[in-house]
């Protein structure tokens, strides 16, 4: 009895290994194809948090372009660009609509206080 208990309780370990194992592996060949897909004029954020555009690609190193200073960085040390939501793009990008005079909120400051 305790050996079948065993062999079932090491069979889904070995499952969930795998599994993660797997699924990792996924992961990081996308991150694989998004990094060796760049090309000059993508936005894209160092591991160390610097933001740039792509001036030049080359064969392992990356031109990066910080406000007009030119930085050559490894193709590893770039996150790869994830694409953003068309949600957040569509929100974006609509223009804010002001409130018409004499209404409610047109009588009040952005902290609520009346003018």
């Amino acid at each position: 009895m305790q050996n079948g208990i065993f062999l079932v309780f090491l069979v889904l370990m070995i499952g969930a290994m795998w599994w993660m194992q797997r699924s990792q592996k996924k992961r990081q060949q996308q991150a694989q194809e998004r990094v060796n897909t760049l090309e000059p004029g993508t936005e894209v954020i160092t591991i160390g948090g610097l933001h740039g555009k792509i001036d030049a690609v080359h064969e392992t190193t990356i031109d990066l372009d910080c406000e007009g200073v030119i930085l050559t960085f490894e193709k590893s040390a770039v996150r790869p660009p994830m694409a953003r939501p068309t949600a957040a793009v569509k929100a974006a990008d609509k223009p804010v609509e002001k409130p018409a005079e004499g209404s409610v909120s047109a009588d009040k400051t952005d902290d609520g206080i009346e003018k």
